[in-house]
């Protein structure tokens, strides 16, 4: 149908394509990270290998741009995935590239060593050189005829579509880009949407009149797992200042809740809304508008985070009064302090609070004061500093709530902790938030710290909620991120068409979480299936 012509000989041409194909064989099967190496699959992955060998020879043999395209869409992405198996055991999901595509420079900075830049910049010398030598040989293909050209075509267009599109455990598109064309398709479709959340409104109304001087403080906690606070039995005292708290009868933990998800954004939009890990539908607005119509006072405050203008909290939207630091979590509390000190005794307040936290890298929340767990590995290795760095970080987010409750204390006052998501240490043997998902994986992602800090003077001034939230933290074996909403709006007796007192643990009708465990859900992704209406 077709002869290859060469300046060189035919037994130099053939030896030439023979080694080639043999190298990008080699390349591709090595770049496939070795969690998606999966035996047992319905299509031969050798058998793609070939194909995608006979698509690079085609493509490089019909000219320049083909040829450097082939490696750019297949090669480079190979290489980047490839290194997050090797290093971390991290598949290319719908998740991670959406995590990805989302992410900020912290994160990014947590990976960034010469280890990666050393093996992207051998692996680009090598496909280059590859590249280059297809072309010092000008293998090109001449056709009999237009109709074998284009019948050469279609066929190598078959070939492509089945080896990008076939249903089976290692796609090899899930190694190039396709993963991350979906995951921003979704993006582009699903953020607009967030960010009208502050007009999905209902009507709602105070069942009795707001709390007198009534402070509520929700932290929105980072990555923080709920066995690693010795309030539920961790052997290392991370959080002092608030075990001291737990002892006195002041502070209420909940060691086995669930979040909403495994990544931040998604996370919150389990505990700022109605929808639940069951459901995952939001069909109104977050608790914000409700406490803006019905007198509350607001403030928000972020740390090392993205500028507030150029990229909205979506959390936090309809909070006009906030304060926004580039720097570390303590820089904020100057602001915070003027804000709890400032409204008028009869007053009801709400602060929201959210920052890096416990997020890789670790180093991103330690002031070097709370270097307390010696030594320290800051990237998420599979290494027990990297658990020494990690600890640190809830020591110093300890002193942090630490210093916020004592300007509490005299007020009729609650401080809400809840973490997005947790992590993976060692788990089934694996380390970091993105490692393979399995049952005791996802448990480890999905059980986050939650706490409740209440003051002497609300438990005088609020008896029956006081004692609805002592007898749900004993009582309540298993609660989640659907709690939260229902809970705030608890706090300041506001009730709407979404509120329901068996989610409010100021209530004594709540009752346990009935949802799915996350070893049920180790399997579910949100990708698809977080919804609007």
């Amino acid at each position: 149908m077709f002869r290859i012509e060469s300046k060189c000989n035919k037994l130099l041409s053939a030896i030439v394509f023979f080694i080639s194909s043999c190298l990008v064989v080699f390349l591709l099967y090595f770049t496939i990270p070795k969690s998606i190496r999966i035996t047992g699959t319905s299509f031969n992955l050798f058998a793609t290998l070939i194909l995608l060998t006979l698509l690079f020879v085609y493509f490089s043999a019909r000219g320049f741009l083909f040829r450097y395209l082939f490696l750019v869409v297949l090669f480079l992405p190979s290489a980047i995935t490839a290194y997050l198996g090797f290093k971390y055991n991290v598949p290319l999901s719908n998740d991670f590239t959406t995590d990805v595509l989302m992410t900020n420079r912290q994160e990014v900075s947590a990976f960034i060593s010469y280890q990666p830049v050393l093996f992207l910049g051998i692996f680009f010398l090598f496909t280059l050189a590859l590249a280059i030598l297809f072309g010092k040989f000008k293998i090109d293909l001449k056709f009999s005829s237009k109709k074998a050209e284009f019948a050469a075509n279609i066929l190598f267009f078959v070939i492509l579509i089945v080896c990008f599109r076939v249903n089976y455990p290692t796609r090899i598109y899930d190694i190039a880009i396709r993963r991350f064309y979906s995951s921003a398709m979704y993006l582009s479709n699903f953020l607009p949407k967030v960010e009208k959340l502050e007009n999905m409104n209902e009507p709602s109304y105070l069942d009795k009149p707001l709390p007198p001087g009534g402070l509520l403080f929700f932290h929105i906690g980072e990555s923080v797992r709920a066995d690693h606070a010795p309030m539920n039995g961790y052997e290392r005292n991370t959080m002092p200042m608030l075990m001291k708290e737990f002892k006195n009868g002041n502070l209420f933990s909940f060691p086995n809740t669930i979040s909403f998800y495994k990544s931040t954004r998604f996370s919150i939009l389990g505990m700022i809304t109605p929808a639940t890990i069951a459901d995952p539908v939001i069909r109104s607005s977050t608790f914000i508008p409700h406490l803006k119509k019905n007198g509350v006072e607001m403030a928000a405050f972020f740390s090392k985070s993205d500028d507030f203008k150029k990229k909205p909290r979506y959390f936090a939207l309809g909070i006009n009064n906030y304060y926004n630091s580039f720097e570390l979590a303590h820089s904020v509390l100057p602001q915070v302090k003027t804000f709890l000190s400032a409204g008028k005794s009869d007053k009801s307040r709400f602060a929201l609070y959210q920052g890096e936290g416990s997020h890789v890298p670790y180093n991103s929340y330690d002031t070097g004061k709370f270097s307390i767990f010696m030594p320290v590995n800051f990237q998420s290795n599979a290494d027990s500093t990297t658990t020494n760095a990690y600890d640190n970080t809830i020591a110093c987010t300890d002193d942090f709530i630490g210093n916020i409750i004592e300007n509490m204390r005299g007020q009729n006052a609650v401080y809400i902790y809840a973490s997005d998501h947790g992590e993976i240490f060692g788990d089934d043997g694996y380390w970091g938030r993105y490692a393979k998902v399995t049952p005791k994986t996802n448990k480890a992602l999905r059980t986050v710290l939650f706490f409740i800090w209440v003051s002497d003077r609300f438990k005088r001034e609020n008896p029956d909620k006081f004692q609805a939230l002592k007898s749900n933290a004993k009582n309540l074996t298993v609660v989640s991120h659907d709690y939260l909403y229902h809970t705030i709006l608890g706090f300041y007796n506001i009730r709407n068409k979404s509120y329901s007192s068996e989610l409010d643990l100021f209530s004594k009708d709540a009752k346990p979480f009935a949802g799915p465990m996350p070893e049920e859900l180790a399997d579910i992704t949100f990708y698809g299936r977080l919804k609007f209406e």
